[in-house]
């Protein structure tokens, strides 16, 4: 699998990757950091098992359902 062989050249090489990828949950499983492109702009940036942890972010981009306490699920912009 191209994303196990990826992880292995960073972790020996020390080697830093970028890649887009539309499978969120794959991205977010292999990856070290991440960024939430909507529409081309940057709305949300973090360590992949910060974004994970998100309601919002596992409700919008990994296909599971809120909780009902969950707040707002739109994201705004970073700085």
């Amino acid at each position: 699998d191209i994303f196990q062989t990826l992880r292995k050249l960073n972790r020996e090489t020390g080697l830093s990757i970028l890649v887009a990828e539309q499978n969120s949950a794959v991205a977010l499983r292999y990856a070290d950091h991440a960024t939430v492109l909507e529409n081309g702009v940057s709305v949300l940036s973090g360590t992949a098992a910060d974004l994970r942890q998100r309601e919002d972010i596992r409700a919008l981009y990994l296909g599971q359902q809120p909780t009902p306490a969950a707040k707002s699920s739109h994201l705004h912009a970073v700085a």
